[in-house]
């Protein structure tokens, strides 16, 4: 019995051993399994990186690019599906790309277009880093691709590089990968090296515009350097030339514009010339000034030329002067219109002059027949009408006479002709020694067409004011006040305090002569006249002058 019961003993320890033998022989196998898996994950891993490297160095389009990643970390990694959103640096999206999503994607692509983001992009936005979102049922509702794959988490990393956010990037992965910390930092690493490649094409991509610019503007350069008429060219500190347009070489008598690059201007020009040329550029480059002036050369094939020159520093990007620029017109043409058209000038002032004075003496002649006329004239009355008239061509002639004399024949200085022409009125007048003339004049300068109607207007009134305002030993004063109220707006005050007009006399409907050649001047200069009288008799006169009026004469 005790040998039985010792052999069940043994036998019982045997299988023991067995199944622990059995049992470490299947966690060796498990083991075993898991290393081959887990070297089988770590060859998708260095194959996805491999692959994506090899997208990254050989595409640079950048559609082509994230199609090709989305492509490949569908089929190379095994992840269910994998999606791409480009964002512009308004975090607008410039380009959509997904694989095995199909009509879903269009769905997220329409959220993305407009200005809404699902859960896992806005999060990815916030934070650095993988994204994923465990409660998909609270967090998620809304998003188009709930449910696609219900046993799986997405993994969603912004694309950033430099702090340059360029878009998102996101896959579906099984739940039980989610909180692998070495398969989220494969997913990281793809995503730092698509964002290093976008930001790579996209440096690229200035460098092409900027190529591009920098090739349109010298195209344009070249256009404008060849076509222009004007002598253009840039020299080196030396003296030597760098680059000459066309019309440049033209002068230098060059076929090509290369062969005068490395010469200087005493290999082609006269060295007299040459010399105060080349004195100007030395001084340009110490001073860094800039010279314009004109010029009288001597011409490489004998006679002369004139130039208008201008000339000016160049500056490299540190602001040192390392040469300077030239651009020359010949002007000889119009040097000689210029002289033309001052023999033209002078010999059209001469005329005019003339005119000015054959007009001041055909006036001195009428008021000489006037005066004779009058001496056989025996009526008072009929006599003071030939003094009034002599006194209306006289006021007509000053002013020709003051166009010829200051030799201005289109505007004449007002206050000196007033005080001129009406103090020698007033010395023959009989009040002058019982009654002031007082004259404030300031800043008129009228043309030829308002001057004439202005002066009879005055001698009218003047004239009036001696006759009929200070009767027998009456003492008082004139007083005429003449200046601009703004720009082109005129204003004529003429003032005394002598007995005033008749009661019954309206200045507005009186049909006195006199009074009817005032309003009558008065429009023709376009002006508005008024009447007043209280201790003063006083009218004034508004008008506008003409456009070549005081703006346009006020350096005269």
């Amino acid at each position: 019995m005790k040998d039985e019961n010792k052999a069940k003993a043994q036998l019982i320890t045997e299988l023991k051993e067995l199944r622990q033998r059995s049992a470490e022989i299947a966690e060796s196998e498990i083991e075993r399994k898991k290393a081959e898996e887990r070297i089988k994950h770590l060859n998708l891993v260095l194959r996805a990186i491999r692959n994506v490297n090899q997208l990254i160095v050989k595409e640079n389009d950048r559609e082509t690019l994230i199609r090709k990643v989305c492509k490949l970390l569908t089929e190379s990694r095994g992840y269910s599906y994998a999606w791409i959103v480009l964002f512009d640096e308004n975090y607008r999206p410039i380009e959509s790309i997904s694989s095995n999503l199909g009509n879903k994607f269009v769905s997220l692509k329409k959220m993305f277009n407009c200005g809404e983001m699902n859960e896992c992009g806005k999060r990815a936005m916030r934070q650095a880093g993988v994204v994923t979102i465990d409660d998909t049922a609270k967090y998620c509702v809304g998003c188009p691709l709930l449910g696609e794959a219900p046993s799986e988490r997405e993994f969603t990393v912004r694309l950033e590089h430099n702090s340059n956010i360029y878009g998102l990037l996101s896959v579906s992965i099984p739940r039980n990968m989610t909180a692998d910390r070495e398969e989220k930092n494969v997913f990281e690493e793809i995503a730092g090296d698509l964002a290093y490649a976008l930001h790579g094409i996209e440096v690229e991509e200035e460098r092409k515009r900027a190529e591009e610019t920098l090739k349109q503007e010298r195209y344009l350069m070249n256009i404008f350097m060849d076509n222009v008429p004007d002598a253009i060219y840039f020299k080196d500190i030396e003296g030597k030339f760098l680059r000459v347009n066309k019309a440049q070489a033209n002068r230098l008598r060059v076929k090509n514009q290369k062969e005068a690059i490395g010469k200087t201007d005493f290999d082609f020009f006269h060295r007299e010339d040459t010399q105060t040329s080349t004195d100007d550029e030395n001084e340009i480059i110490r001073t860094g000034k800039v010279l314009i002036e004109e010029r009288k050369k001597k011409k490489l094939d004998g006679g002369d030329e004139w130039l208008l020159a201008t000339k000016l520093p160049l500056y490299d990007t540190k602001d040192i002067i390392f040469g300077t620029f030239g651009m020359t017109r010949e002007i000889t043409d119009i040097k000689k219109a210029e002289e033309q058209i001052k023999k033209d000038l002078k010999e059209k002032t001469l005329l005019l002059s003339e005119i000015h004075h054959r007009v001041n003496n055909n006036f001195q002649v009428i008021t000489s027949l006037l005066y004779l006329q009058s001496q056989q004239i025996k009526e008072k009355h009929i006599i003071n009408l030939f003094n009034q008239t002599r006194n209306r061509i006289y006021m007509m002639a000053s002013v020709h006479e003051k166009l010829y004399h200051t030799k201005n024949f289109t505007s004449i200085d007002f206050k000196e002709y007033l005080e001129d022409v009406l103090n020698r009125l007033f010395r023959q007048s009989e009040i002058s020694h019982r009654v002031k003339l007082v004259m404030e004049v300031k800043d008129v300068v009228l043309g030829i067409d308002d001057a004439i109607p202005v002066a009879l207007l005055i001698n009218e009134l003047f004239t009036n004011s001696i006759k009929h305002a200070f009767p027998e030993d009456k003492k008082g004063t004139i007083r005429i006040t003449f200046n601009l109220l703004d720009e082109d707006t005129y204003q004529l005050i003429f003032q005394d305090n002598g007995v005033g007009l008749p009661e019954e006399i309206d200045f507005e409907t009186s049909e006195t002569f006199s009074l009817n050649l005032v309003r009558m001047l008065a429009k023709q200069i376009t002006g508005e006249a008024t009447f007043e009288q209280d201790d003063w008799t006083t009218f004034k006169i508004v008008f506008k002058g003409y456009e070549y009026g005081k703006k346009k004469y006020s350096n005269c």
